[in-house]
């Protein structure tokens, strides 16, 4: 039976390759936004178990840590950034290796690092104070991210969001502006924080995405943008008004949290 030790040595030697061209991309994309200049801690799942990786500055590449069993079940295809408890809470990025497979891969595994900077920086501090994520947590409702009931096919919501889009699309600031007002007038407290946190967590993820996309020249992440509207609708939406206050306010880009009070104020 093969040691643990020689195991270790194994898996860090297979994916050598891989974690160079990561760090190689990084290096060429990391003028985009500060979110990109650190390196972050990546788990690659096989088989329910995390192998471990994080970026050894004396060596300039990711270094193998070790092998953890889940304890849940974990996907094949995975693509998360959450923090881990067995490597001190660490936000990490959580993927399964054929990531490394193409470009787009890469850019995907960008998104999930833009995540665990949101979450080294200002995420927590946004989130304790959303009513939504304060009920969440007396209700121990820990997966409210994802499983939020939104009333995302209301008839009244879809029509606002579409004329949304529509002005985004015609880049009409006086459009975006008024119809965003009234997206916020028609749905209640909770609803609008969920839109607006989900617009800013996921839309400022792909906004950075597409950015490195660009640089890439790959075809650019529009998933949500068709109806039925559903979570990821926002992810695209966010991404489509992040570029629009940006331009706005190019200070925005360099202060998250005041993007956010923006987006959820405006």
């Amino acid at each position: 039976m093969m040691s643990f030790l020689n195991f270790a040595f194994t898996q860090d030697k297979e994916y050598t390759e891989e974690f160079e061209k990561l760090v190689s991309l990084q290096k060429e994309i990391a003028d985009i936004h500060s979110a990109l200049e650190k390196f972050y801690p990546v788990a690659l799942v096989e088989d329910n178990h995390f192998f471990l990786y994080d970026y050894d500055t004396s060596k300039g590449n990711y270094v193998f840590i070790k092998k953890v069993e889940s304890e849940f079940p974990v996907s094949q295809g995975i693509r998360a950034s959450f923090p881990l408890r067995f490597y001190d809470n660490k936000t990490s990025c959580v993927v399964s290796p054929e990531i490394f497979d193409d470009l787009d891969g890469y850019a995907i595994l960008f998104h999930e690092f833009v995540h665990c900077f949101q979450a080294n920086t200002v995420e927590y501090e946004l989130k304790k104070n959303l009513r939504i994520n304060k009920e969440a947590m007396e209700k121990k409702q820990y997966s409210w991210e994802l499983d939020y009931d939104f009333p995302y096919l209301e008839e009244k919501f879809v029509k606002l969001y579409k004329k949304f889009f529509q002005e985004m699309a015609k880049d009409n600031p006086v459009g975006i502006t008024g119809t965003r007002k009234k997206i916020k007038d028609a749905l209640d407290e909770k609803d609008y924080e969920y839109l607006v946190w989900q617009e800013w967590k996921e839309g400022f993820a792909r906004y950075i995405e597409n950015k490195i996309r660009g640089k890439f020249k790959l075809e650019l992440n529009n998933g949500g943008k068709n109806e039925p509207y559903n979570r990821v609708t926002f992810y695209y939406a966010g991404d489509k008004y992040i570029d629009f206050l940006f331009r706005e306010k190019p200070k925005l880009m360099t202060n998250l949290g005041l993007l956010f009070t923006e987006m959820h104020t405006r």
